[in-house]
């Protein structure tokens, strides 16, 4: 080919040429960024199981009988479409959701050998980053008292601790068992007459199987007998004032006699 139909290649003088340091592919920083999220959102959520253990250390030390065998606690998701990715994931990791209470938030239950399995398996999660689901849980908390109560009871109880009773409607944690359901409604019962509380009437059930009762409950033991994990919410009832609920449940119990 002919000279004139060369293009003249570009020569730089070596003086003139700066190395560049060049990074690896592997990102470390990226991959630093990485280990530090997991390891700070782990340490999180195990801070959150925690307070779950701590809660039901604390039940028994208050003499609330509880179901020893399962826990009652909350999950809450990162983001709305999170908590439908996870419920296959919750039901792997031996968990159970009974109700949603918000749009990325449930109440989930686990027998106490799934809960220190998960335990262990958050511990892994933060230690080494395996168990990815676990970036889609924003974290775990107790169910207490104050999740469970409606703003009108929480509003009565602050501006009347002084009332004889509380008049409350109580719904039992829903979807249970048949025989769960008994035995719920038997140790609410139980603290609900040990805190100084009445039963009105009978407990009975909703039409889906969930469990109802009504009760006087004093002012000063409503947190206490409401932070039991059996129940799932509570109401002040409009059928009666508080005097007249406690009358009403003196009566009931006496045309039982």
């Amino acid at each position: 080919m002919p000279d004139s139909e060369h293009t003249p290649h570009l020569w730089i003088p070596d003086e003139d040429i700066a190395d560049i340091p060049v990074r690896p592919a592997g990102r470390p920083e990226r991959q630093e960024r990485c280990v530090a999220v997991h390891e700070s959102h782990g340490e999180a959520l195990l801070r959150g199981l925690q307070s779950v253990t701590e809660f039901f250390t604390g039940l028994r030390r208050d003499s609330i009988a509880a179901d020893p065998d399962l826990l009652t606690f909350l999950l809450a998701a990162e983001k709305l479409r999170d908590l439908a990715r996870l419920r296959k994931f919750i039901g792997t990791e031996g968990m159970r959701i009974h109700a949603l209470i918000s749009r990325v938030s449930a109440i989930v239950t686990a027998p106490a050998d799934a809960f220190d399995r998960l335990t262990e398996s958050v511990r892994r999660y933060r230690d080494s980053g395996i168990k990815k689901s676990f970036r889609h849980v924003a974290g775990f908390a107790p169910f207490t008292a104050g999740d469970k109560m409606s703003g009108r009871l929480r509003r009565f109880l602050l501006e009347h601790p002084d009332a004889q009773a509380a008049d409350v409607i109580i719904m039992l944690m829903p979807n249970l068992t048949p025989e769960r359901e008994g035995e719920y409604a038997g140790m609410v019962t139980s603290n609900i007459e040990c805190n100084g509380g009445t039963l009105i009437g009978s407990p009975f059930t909703l039409t889906d199987g969930t469990g109802m009762i009504r009760a006087a409950l004093p002012p000063s033991a409503a947190g206490r007998i409401l932070s039991d994990p059996a129940i799932y919410r509570a109401d002040s009832t409009s059928f009666f004032g508080a005097e007249e609920a406690l009358s009403t449940a003196h009566f009931t119990d006496g045309a039982h006699e």
